[in-house]
Order: structure tokens, then sequence, then C-alpha cells
């Protein structure tokens, strides 16, 4: 308490105390604000409520950045790129005066990345407003229940690099950081050798390991060495900037592991003669892999664009078109896109022994970023009759993503689907997983590195 009465009087010598105290309820009700906009994707919510003089910590497993509001921001507005999940647990509010002092236990989730520790959080009042002002979790418990059962699946893989899920220690590297530039690609990758036996997964190191490769063959594959890896997209003003000033390779990769919205993972380096792999998977393998395939228009594609339209996800995008952009919304036919815009893909996957038909449906809107856009994704299964086939939704509606093929990678006898491509706000995504859960598809892994360039 004596640090927090500290504090309200630092806050007071800078000019920004409030004119009237925030009860218990008022800060409650403030944080299930901030919990919700992280849970809805809605990055200016989330920034009008912090400060103009805030400092936050964050930390993952044994990593922790310091941050001022500015870099806070940047940061954070990387991690709005995807969906997340937030848990606020155990809330205690501790008023003094004009400010409030809240500590809770927070459980984080995002992809395949889940965490949890206790949180410390100030509130002050900024013209008449609540803002937090100091942020800080206290610290991180990484959870490894969400790899419990992953059968198959050793980690996706981009370029010659299998990622694994770990969060290294940077201890475990040895020498300075290496510039690796993928061919054909935006990416900067700062890579550093890992000193033998200091990994989990240094028993990897050898293992021969099967590839699964994005027109849906496979081939054999070895992990040839252990490295920590961070990736980027920068700017291309700072790319300009280093060609200009001839700077040595060696001093990019220090800048790109020194970027604080930059997460280094560990990974390995694989040797092998295939093109355009997805993901590894334990060498035998046997679960079969389908391709998607373009579905031309007929019967089948406008049966699965009209199940589409029905959904209330079309319909709230039809609504909001209509009201920021009337005249549009007429010009498209009263509806949000052009059938131009409209993807899908049909997939045979097998399930208990028989063969079955899936469509993936995917719907675009974008012209410039000064214009309205939007997205909506829909996964089918197809049943019913050649005659008068039915469409039954497996999976809920959400951003985009492109199936490549689809396997079984967690042995429960339904097929994962892989990706490399997303939607519109899917900047700087590698790779991704759709997980199946029970014939039930709603959960999402991806691999995605933080991206700096001008998105337009």
């Amino acid at each position: 308490m004596r640090s927090l009465l500290l504090l309200v009087g630092a806050l007071f010598a800078l000019g920004i105390a409030p004119a009237m105290a925030a009860d218990d309820r008022e800060v409650k009700v403030f944080i299930e604000a901030w919990r919700d906009a992280q849970n809805h994707g809605d990055f200016a919510a989330y920034e009008r409520l912090y400060g103009q003089r805030f400092t936050g910590v964050r930390r993952s497993g044994p990593r922790e950045r310091r941050f001022d509001r500015a870099g806070w921001m940047k940061d954070r507005e990387h991690m709005f790129g995807r969906p997340m999940a937030v848990v606020v647990d155990d809330l205690q509010i501790v008023s003094a005066g004009t400010e409030a002092d809240v500590r809770f236990t927070q459980r984080f989730s995002q992809g395949s990345y889940h965490d949890s520790g206790s949180k410390h959080v100030v509130v002050v009042r900024e013209g008449g407003a609540l803002k937090i002002v100091m942020e800080e979790l206290l610290a991180s418990k990484l959870d490894g229940g969400a790899k419990a059962k992953r059968g198959d699946l050793i980690g996706l893989v981009t370029d010659d690099t299998l990622l694994f899920e770990d969060h290294p220690d940077s201890a475990w590297g040895t020498g300075p950081a290496k510039l690796v530039r993928p061919a054909s690609s935006e990416l900067y990758v700062a890579r550093t050798a890992v000193q033998a036996g200091k990994s989990p997964r240094a028993s990897m190191v050898g293992q021969d390991v099967d590839l699964i490769e994005e027109e849906g063959d496979t081939c054999d594959g070895q992990v040839s060495a252990l490295a920590l890896w961070t990736g980027l997209v920068p700017h291309f003003g700072t790319v300009q900037a280093w060609e200009e000033a001839h700077t040595k390779p060696a001093e990019i990769a220090k800048q790109i592991v020194a970027d604080a919205s930059a997460e280094t993972q560990l990974v390995g380096l694989l040797k092998s003669k295939c093109t355009g792999v997805l993901a590894a998977r334990r060498e035998g393998a046997t679960a079969p892999v389908t391709t998607a395939r373009d579905l031309p228009p007929g019967a089948l594609w406008t049966l699965a664009l009209r199940a589409t339209k029905k959904l209330r996800a079309y319909a709230a995008l039809s609504a909001d078109l209509k009201k920021e952009a009337p005249q549009l919304f007429e010009q498209l036919g009263r509806q949000w896109h052009e059938d131009a815009a409209v993807h899908m893909a049909a997939l045979d996957v097998k399930i208990a022994g028989t063969t079955e038909r899936w469509i993936s449906v995917s719907i675009t809107r974008f012209e410039s970023c000064g214009e309205w856009s939007g997205e909506l994704w829909a996964l089918y299964r197809v049943g019913g009759t050649d005659e008068a086939p039915t469409l039954t939704r497996i999976a809920a509606p959400g951003p985009l993503i492109y199936p490549l093929v689809a396997v079984d990678l967690d042995g429960d006898g339904w097929p994962e689907l892989l990706y490399k491509n997303g939607g519109l706000n899917a900047f700087g995504l590698l790779r991704g997983v759709l997980w199946s859960n029970g014939g039930r598809y709603d959960r999402r892994q991806e691999v995605t590195v933080p991206y700096h360039d001008c998105p337009c």
C-alpha cells in the first residue's frame, strides 16, 4: 500500500490527478471492458483505456520486456491481429483515494500459446475517464495442456525450418545471431545455433521426419540441428536505411532479436529435397493426405453460396456495409461482395473408412485501404444425393483461410486443415492448422511474425 500511495503522490505531481474518486464497482466494470476489448479484437477500444503516461511489463515464460506507452501499443497491436481469449479470475481492488490498485489472475490463449499468471494494474482518472497507467504480468506460467494430444504432428514448417512450440531460454544459444533471408520472401530471420544438450528437444537432432507439401505429396526429411529463430517483416523504410548505410548482416540480425514485438522460437533445421512444406509429422505416419482443389461454378457451388448467405455472420456484414456505404451496397446487388470474389475448394476426405466431400467457402471484399472491406469463411460437409445434395456446416464462420491439404494429425479420425494464406488482416502469417474437435472445427494454431511494413 505504501508504494501505491507514493505512486499517487507522483501522479498528482505530474498533473494527472482525477477530480473524483473511482469506486470498486466502477473499476470492476472498467477491467471487464479491458478484458472484452481483447476478446472482441477491438484494438481502438483497448488503446483508449490506457493513460498517456504509462509503463508496462510483459512476461512470457522466462522472458521479460518493459515498455512505455508507444512501445506497448505497438506490441499489442500486433497481438490483435489474431483471435485471443483473456480470462480474469480472483479480481481484487484496493482503492486509495483517487487511485485503484488492481490485482487478478489472468489466463491468456492465442493460437497454440497459453499462459497464466498474476497481473498487477494501477488505474487512475485522466480527463474524467479511468485509465491504466501501469500494468505488469508478475509471472507467466506456460500451459502445455493444449499440446496434450498432437498425434503425428511434430510442428509446422516454413522454408527449411521446423517450428516447435517451445519458448526457449536465450541461454541455450551459442555465438552471435546470423541473418537468414528465405527465398522470395519479405521475411527477415535472425538465427542462433543452440548448444548441444541445452534444449529439451536435443534428441530431435538426426531424427527422420515425414514432410507434407502444399500439393499433398509427402517426402522424407531429417532434423540436422536446432536453433533459436526470430523473424519479422520490416518496414520498407527500414530496409532502405539498411541498404543505404550498408548495414552488416550481423547488425541487422541483432536488431531483429532486439525488436520488442518479435518472439524467439526454438526450431529444427531440416535437410530435405522437398518444396512448399507445410508441416512435419513423425516418420512412418500413414494418415492419408487430401489436396484441396478449386470447385468450379455449378449446382454445388450455388448451394454453398446460398447456405453461406443465410449465416448470421454474413447478414451482419451486409448490414454493416449498408450502414457505412449504402450506395456501394446497392451497386453490389444488396450484398457486401461481388460473386467474383467468392472462392470455393473441395476436399474428398476419409472418415472412418468412408469418403466425404467437404466444401470450403472463402468470400472477401477489398478494393483499397480507404474503402469498406469484409471477409468470411465457412466449411460444409456434403450429404444427400448427387441429384439432391445437402450441406451441414462443420466450422464456425470466421476470418478467411484457404485450406491446402487435409490430414489427420492428432489421431482422432478427423482430418485437420493446413493452410498458409489467410484474410485481410493476416499480415505476417506463415503457416496455420485448423484443428478438429470430434468433427467440429473451431481452433486455429498459427505461426506468425510481426509485420512492420505498410499493408496498403
